[in-house]
């Protein structure tokens, strides 16, 4: 099932693919650091989250956070015994390069993780200045 939150017509030329499995205490944090990127055009910016196998109501906040993002957002649901992580990740990048057509970067986060503000416009400064791919550091939570 795909879901889109703003029109067909919207033609980002960067999108950030997350698979998204029970994160129901962890994605509102990470839509929140997603929906504030600073340094972009407006309307460059897409979100494809792949939900897959849901049981902790997590498919259900993301309906209702979805819509409040300032950026469109597609929203893919699947449930599959033999899913694991590479295969979830590997269905949201394969739905971002759907939508993205043939130019454009797709970057990769998890939805128990919060971006810093500056992560899309740092990740594409690198690309533009060459680099094939981009990698970061991540950061554990203390709270946690």
């Amino acid at each position: 099932m795909t879901r889109t939150t703003q029109p067909a017509e919207s033609a980002p030329n960067a999108i950030i693919a997350i698979p998204v499995r029970n994160e129901i205490e962890r994605i509102e944090a990470c839509l929140r650091a997603i929906d504030v990127q600073v340094g972009l055009a407006p309307g460059s910016l897409g979100l494809v989250l792949f939900l897959n196998n849901c049981t902790d109501g997590t498919d259900a906040l993301v309906t209702r956070l979805v819509p409040t993002l300032s950026i469109p957002a597609r929203v893919e649901s699947e449930d599959f015994s033999g899913a694991h992580a590479g295969w979830a990740r590997r269905r949201a990048m394969d739905a971002a390069a759907a939508w993205l057509g043939d130019a454009g970067i797709i970057l990769s986060t998890d939805a128990d993780s919060r971006v810093p503000p500056n992560w899309v416009a740092r990740n594409r400064a690198a690309i533009e200045a060459g680099a094939d791919a981009v990698a970061g550091r991540v950061e554990l939570d203390a709270a946690e």
